[in-house]
């Protein structure tokens, strides 16, 4: 995983998944974590998304929450991405060029955690997550932020 390829934004939330496996007193760092930490990192962004996709961002941090108490906990050892995780990276990055993006966001990391065939993909599937409706809701996030950008330009 190249954090250079990654916002300062994503690294932050890449950090803060970190600082949950610790926390958990666990060692892999799961998609559960990554998800917990863009909730938390990013709330605005979840909550247009899930306000847009008509998903309960209560109910489905519940969801992450079990998911979360049921890793293994350990003492002492290295923090270590999971295969999972990598994969959901990977994921995110040709989310990220299929976009045209030059940087990994929080939203290509939600992408790239959905695109995986793991327990927190099948999480935001159950939640009410769709591929298709996700990217939609993502690219209005970014329409939205273009326009108050350019009001903002216009009133100087």
């Amino acid at each position: 995983m190249n954090l250079q390829h990654l916002t300062i934004k994503a690294q932050e939330t890449v950090n803060q998944a970190q600082n949950v496996v610790l926390a958990n007193g666990q060692q892999s760092i799961e998609n559960a974590h990554l998800l917990a930490a863009i909730i938390k990192e990013d709330a605005e962004m979840m909550q247009f998304i899930t306000g847009k996709l008509s998903v309960n961002l209560n109910r489905l941090q519940q969801a992450i929450e079990g998911q979360l108490k049921g890793y293994a906990k350990v003492e002492g050892g290295t923090v270590y991405a999971s295969q999972e995780f990598s994969l959901a990276i990977v994921h995110a990055e040709k989310a990220m060029k299929e976009m045209g993006d030059e940087f990994v966001t929080n939203e290509h990391l939600l992408l790239g955690i959905f695109d995986t065939k793991g327990v927190t993909s099948t999480i935001l599937k159950d939640a009410g997550f769709k591929r298709d409706d996700l990217k939609k809701a993502i690219q209005m996030l970014r329409g939205g932020k273009k326009s108050r950008q350019s009001n903002r330009r216009k009133s100087i």
